[in-house]
């Protein structure tokens, strides 16, 4: 039985879907979830991270990114 996201009041991601909105494997996102890098639950087996959150990371990546040139 697959992992389920730790409630039904959020929109959650998973590592795999969180890693194709930033461009990550889902290993790495993993990685950032258990070293307390990007905000995230763990909930059974999986790693489970706000779109809202996800959201928010993407856009500031994206905002670093056009003001460093």
């Amino acid at each position: 039985m697959p992992d389920r996201p730790p409630d039904d009041t959020t929109v959650w991601l998973d590592a795999t879907t969180t890693g194709l909105v930033l461009g990550w494997t889902p290993q790495y996102i993993r990685r950032l979830a258990a070293h307390d890098r990007l905000p995230a639950v763990r909930h059974g087996r999986s790693w489970w991270l706000r779109r809202a959150d996800v959201e928010r990371y993407a856009a500031a990546r994206a905002f670093t990114a056009r003001h460093r040139a």
